[in-house]
């Protein structure tokens, strides 16, 4: 049996670096050896050969100029033998592209580069930017609010539309995304990645905490005046 499999990133700026890994796929125990493996980064796209010369080499690194939802395929096809044909078997994995704008992340690597020049070096395989790591900050700060109980005036739960202006949080989701590298790199071993961790979660709570946060709460794309909230506090604050 052939068992094809992509481990990609589910959400991906429009131009930026991506890896599509297909080196978790196999085939099991006494099926014939693996012949090829190519990988098809979106449906209107065509194969690229990707097979090298051991599974470490199934991947293909990947940016996309357009957006949207995106099918990637894998195809892996194994040896023939005096009794049989070549077997290929493919399987689909989506993945969604967005504008810079629908992105709409609270920081970006040149923030990172204000307080670390050389952080950049330190992004990992497949990738060309820390724009993941960035999205990651975004959905916790958006999800601070709402574990706090912070919802619209609608009473809809909030999301990332209604930071009209990322420079409220700018500053907070920089050291925030600091902290959750050095977290990563901490984890690959140096005392010097667990220092910086903590000296960045230190920076994240005061920055946090002197934060007030000005959000478009009613959904007119307007923010207006007593549309803001104080992590702070626990309420919604309106005047």
């Amino acid at each position: 049996m052939i068992f094809p499999r992509l481990e990609l990133e589910k959400v991906v700026q429009i131009n930026d670096k991506t890896r599509l890994d297909g080196t978790k796929s196999f085939v099991s125990k006494g099926d014939n050896p693996v012949t090829l493996v190519r990988i098809k980064p979106e449906a209107a796209g065509s194969f690229v050969a990707v097979t090298g010369t051991s599974p470490k080499d199934w991947f293909l690194d990947w940016q996309y100029a357009t957006v949207g939802v995106k099918t990637a395929t894998i195809e892996i096809t194994t040896d023939t033998t005096p009794t049989s044909s070549p077997v290929t078997v493919t399987r689909d994995f989506t993945l969604e592209i967005l504008t810079v704008a629908l992105d709409n992340l609270f920081s970006g690597d040149s923030d990172l580069i204000e307080y670390e020049s050389d952080i950049v070096k330190f992004v990992r395989d497949g990738r060309s930017s820390w724009l993941d790591y960035h999205r990651k900050a975004q959905e916790l700060i958006v999800s601070f609010f709402d574990e706090r109980g912070n919802v619209g005036s609608n009473q809809i739960k909030l999301s990332k539309v209604n930071f009209t202006d990322v420079e409220e949080v700018r500053e907070w989701a920089t050291v925030l995304t600091l902290r959750l590298i050095y977290e990563h790199l901490a984890t690959q071993g140096g005392e010097a990645f667990k220092l910086k961790a903590a000296v960045y979660k230190t920076e994240e709570l005061e920055r946090r905490n002197r934060a007030v946060v000005r959000l478009d709460l009613d959904g007119d794309s307007t923010v207006t005046t007593g549309e803001y909230l104080q992590p702070t506090t626990t309420r919604l604050l309106r005047r």
